[in-house]
């Protein structure tokens, strides 16, 4: 019994500091205590709600989706890891909207789709890459198949990206 218990007291301690071990190298939080300024996307809504009934605004869209040079400064405005300004990115996914809306003419989405696709092909970085990427999704046909694995490069995640956008391209008219 004196073995027993004690390989049981050995087995416990072992798991135990095991488990105290994962713990730590599990634990992904940053050492620093986290920005108490930074807003969830609700109440930076709500805290510019103006702003973005004016950027988003129909006439604002058209404008943009109807001048290659506008629909190009605002592509540029994506930067990498996700620090494109929050104002911006909602007229990008705007104007993605606005083009595919019924009764919209083929060369505004057309325009729009040039700009995301140039714009992602200029770009170096993963991650602005996938942003245009996803937005191309909702307004490219199969036919621009080609485009998306210019975009995803040599980069694996990229191109599994295009391979599943290019399943659901696949028959959409």
């Amino acid at each position: 019994m004196t073995i027993a218990r004690t390989i049981t007291a050995l087995c416990a301690l072992t798991a135990a500091v095991c488990i105290a071990a994962d713990e730590k190298i599990m634990d992904i939080r940053p050492a620093k205590a986290p920005k108490a300024a930074a807003l969830t996307e609700t109440k930076w809504q709500d805290a510019n709600a103006k702003a973005l009934a004016e950027a988003v605004a129909p006439a604002t869209i058209a404008a943009i989706v109807s001048d290659e040079a506008k629909a190009a400064e605002l592509c540029a405005a994506v930067k990498p890891n996700y620090a494109t300004n929050p104002l911006k990115a909602h007229q990008i996914s705007a104007a993605t909207q606005y083009v595919m809306a019924e009764g919209t003419r083929p060369k505004p989405r057309v325009l729009w789709y040039c700009a995301m696709r140039d714009a992602a092909l200029k770009s170096t970085d993963p991650s602005v890459k996938q942003f245009f990427m996803d937005q191309i999704r909702w307004c490219a046909c199969e036919k621009r198949t080609p485009d998306l694995y210019a975009i995803a490069g040599y980069d694996r995640h990229l191109q599994e990206f295009a391979d599943m956008i290019a399943r659901e391209l696949k028959g959409r008219k």
